[in-house]
């Protein structure tokens, strides 16, 4: 009895700093997206968390990266890029919020999951992470356990890769229900990324398309405004709301084009074959010192055993400037 007591406290003990920082990246993330915690999407605070764990380099990063980090719009990080190539390095957060498009309040907001240094750490420029959550549940004469495992690799701003699997409570045998795995590459002497395996695609404020996240509803200022840009490859533990299949992103002056070829539905063809669909999608954007414009367009074909073949299309164009440090979007579709 006094074992078991002994256990109970050893627990609480050990898991209560982990659940009490949890709760602090929970509300630095809601902070950042100005939403309730609630309405924070599962793959949201897993992109944002391990920002938190790994800060953004502000002073060191490249276009793309600045981009797909979820933090900034394509004219803050343009006019990032402006001033660091004017000025130098921004040596305070203060400094940061006198750059046009950001100001305090934003600043402010993303304090934790940025950092200004200035140098690359050349020691730490190859990064492995190993994370496993386990789960059970207890029914008189039941017990169902669940687990999640995922391995995520960092070269430099090179190469990222990640590897996932998930077993849900209800599940069967001992094998995963479901599982995720991507890598994304950049090319040091072409504007050039190319990404293989499960990704998320995200452009303009998402009416047309995007993925990698919970997008049902238009009905707020945070929801709408969706930050990230671009391709990057999933670290998802589940793999849900992902795109499966191979990415190109090109950079040349002002302008960015991203091409890619998905097929949903590929994990689970064997059992729901009426899922399987093949999505080509191409993006055109064209940025500046204070916005961007861009063009979305996209078919996506039925599955193989569809009794029509006829592919459905979406296009959209949509743009965002900075006024003062007011945002102003909008997208057509």
């Amino acid at each position: 009895m006094w074992r078991m007591i002994t256990l109970i406290c050893c627990m609480i003990v050990f898991l209560f700093p982990l659940h009490a920082q949890e709760n602090e990246d929970i509300k630095s993330i809601a902070r950042l997206l100005a939403e309730d915690p609630e309405d924070v999407s599962e793959d949201e605070v897993e992109r944002l968390s391990a920002l938190l764990k790994h800060p953004l380099p502000l002073n060191i990063s490249t276009e793309d990266v600045l981009n797909s980090s979820g933090i900034f719009s394509r004219f803050q990080v343009a006019s990032l890029l402006d001033y660091r190539n004017r000025s130098g390095p921004c040596m305070s957060f203060l400094e940061l919020a006198s750059l046009n498009g950001f100001g305090e309040d934003f600043v402010e907001r993303i304090k934790p999951f940025v950092s200004l240094e200035v140098l690359p750490d050349l020691k730490g420029r190859a990064s492995n992470e190993f994370t496993e959550r386990l789960s059970w549940r207890y029914s008189p004469g039941t017990i169902r356990y669940g687990y999640t495992s995922r391995y995520k690799l960092k070269v430099g701003e090179l190469l990222s890769a990640s590897i996932s699997c998930n077993r849900s409570l209800d599940g069967e045998g001992l094998a995963p229900d479901s599982f995720s795995a991507g890598v994304q590459t950049r090319l040091k002497k072409l504007p050039m990324s190319l990404v293989v395996g499960d990704f998320n695609a995200r452009f303009g404020q998402g009416l047309a398309l995007w993925s990698g996240s919970d997008f049902t509803s238009l009905n707020t200022h945070s929801a709408f405004m969706k930050r990230s840009f671009g391709v990057t490859v999933s670290s998802s533990y589940t793999g849900t709301n992902v795109l499966t299949g191979t990415a190109l992103e090109y950079g040349y002056g002002r302008w960015s084009m991203t091409a890619f070829a998905a097929v949903p539905g590929i994990k689970t063809v064997k059992d729901k074959p009426e899922k399987l669909k093949f999505v080509p999608a191409c993006n055109l954007c064209y940025g500046w010192k204070n916005g961007q414009a861009g063009i979305t367009h996209y078919l996506e074909f039925a599955g193989l055993y569809a009794d029509m073949y006829i592919p459905s299309m979406r296009t959209s164009c949509d743009f965002a400037i900075c006024v003062k440090g007011v945002d102003v979007f909008s997208e057509m579709m």
